[in-house]
């Protein structure tokens, strides 16, 4: 028999986004129907004598789905996805902790017991559960009551500062150059270009892509060593255990070292001719790898394919082919299609159009269409003033690719976070 649940779900160490991500995606395997709340951050709960490391925000959001498990073969499988995202069976109570699941509530069911309590006894203290609650069900009954949600959250006058989403997995763009076609020149500073990187984090970025070589039309080709010089001041300063980031570079050079040195997530090659030896060395270091269609880098605006998936299908299966005998899992290989590189914006729009046909590519999918130049197919803007646009067709692609890296993540995050309220609640 089929009963639905409440699953509250918090984070306050390291990513805590990716963090929440992670969790609804194992929450997957154990609910269906699920729906998802809002992401919203508040300060901890603390005794008064806690150590100031414990003074973490969390993260919370509510989760939402049909089971047949019974109370206590959810709640065991729960802390099992607990344990296999870090967190300690012996863990302090009021700690930091890198996941928290928490049954809220199990159908009408009451349960109270040493080691289970339905509804979670926190649940009508908390304002900001109250207030997710309200968002996902605002008409559903508290447990042997009949105070809705709706009327327990209006008495609590929760009101969130922030957002946020899990989807789309949003790829935040830093460029530390002087010359890059939206924001040259702004991140050159390492000290600019790390807080650009903490605050794209903070505003919900899954991963950064950092790039030190500007690939805009017409742009100057620096050296290694200048590139180099770019990036390491950047990298000194992030925490990269808990920041995921991407290089987004096509030198060999450069990915050697950079391997060498950091535990980089992902290489970003926007040009798809690496060596061989650095394409062992990417894989081998357990490392993700986007490669980005291009007939030329920087792209010359006379050189452009053909309207139609045709010369993409074919590099796609080049790509997966050489990629995948060199040892790379599928699902390490990222393609992006290369939106502004050898396609006109007629091209662009047609392929954007039908996008569901890079399925057959059968790799995860990035695009990069943040504040590109096939936006003046439809006004005179400069690239700075694109943010609507962008997010126009990242509403149209979310859903049919995996990934979308832009510029402005804050906004992305506002504007989706309103669209999952409106289409979580029932």
């Amino acid at each position: 028999m089929k009963s639905t649940v409440y699953i509250a779900l918090g984070s306050n160490l390291g990513h805590r986004l990716n963090h929440l991500r992670n969790a609804v995606l194992k929450l997957r395997e154990v609910l269906t129907d699920l729906r998802t709340s809002i992401v919203i951050e508040t300060e901890p709960l603390l005794p008064e004598n806690a150590p100031i490391s414990w003074h973490l925000p969390y993260l919370n959001m509510i989760v939402t789905g049909d089971t047949t498990l019974s109370p206590q073969e959810l709640f065991d499988r729960l802390q099992t996805i607990e344990r296999q995202m870090g967190r300690e069976k012996n863990h302090p109570f009021w700690g930091p902790r890198t996941i928290d699941l928490d049954i809220l509530l199990y159908g009408d069911t009451v349960i109270d017991t040493p080691q289970l309590t339905i509804p979670h006894k926190g649940l009508k203290e908390r304002d900001f559960l109250l207030h997710l609650m309200a968002t996902l069900a605002p008409t559903l009954p508290y447990p042997a009551t009949t105070q809705t949600f709706e009327s327990l959250a209006l008495k609590s006058q929760f009101q969130p500062k922030k957002s946020f989403v899990l989807f789309p997995r949003l790829m935040g763009i830093v460029n530390v150059t002087p010359d890059s076609f939206s924001d040259g020149g702004l991140y050159k500073e390492p000290k600019l270009a790390v807080e650009h990187c903490q605050n794209l984090i903070a505003e919900g970025a899954e991963i950064l892509d950092i790039g030190a070589q500007s690939t805009r039309p017409g742009a100057v080709q620096i050296s290694p060593e200048e590139e180099w010089e770019r990036l390491q001041p950047v990298l000194d300063q992030l925490d990269l255990k808990n920041i995921p980031v991407s290089i987004d570079t096509f030198r060999d050079k450069i990915i050697q070292k950079l391997l060498k040195q950091y535990p980089i997530a992902w290489i970003n090659d926007v040009s798809g001719k690496l060596k061989d030896s650095t394409l062992e060395a990417i894989q081998q270091a357990g490392c993700k790898l986007c490669v980005m269609h291009a007939l030329s880098v920087p792209p010359i605006k006379t050189e452009n394919i053909a309207p139609s998936w045709d010369a993409l299908d074919v590099w796609a299966e080049q790509q997966v082919s050489k990629l995948t005998a060199f040892g790379f899992k599928t699902n390490d290989i990222i393609l992006d299609p290369g939106f502004g590189f050898g396609k006109t914006a007629y091209a662009t729009g047609l392929l954007l159009k039908t996008i569901e046909h890079i399925h057959n590519w059968g790799c995860p999918i990035l695009v990069g269409h943040s504040r590109k130049s096939f936006y003046r197919s439809l006004n005179a803007t400069e690239a700075q003033e694109r943010d609507i646009e962008t997010l126009a067709v990242s509403q149209y692609l979310t859903g049919k690719v995996d990934y979308l890296r832009v510029h402005n993540v804050a906004w992305h995050q506002r504007f989706f976070s309103t669209q999952q309220w409106l289409e979580s609640c029932k």
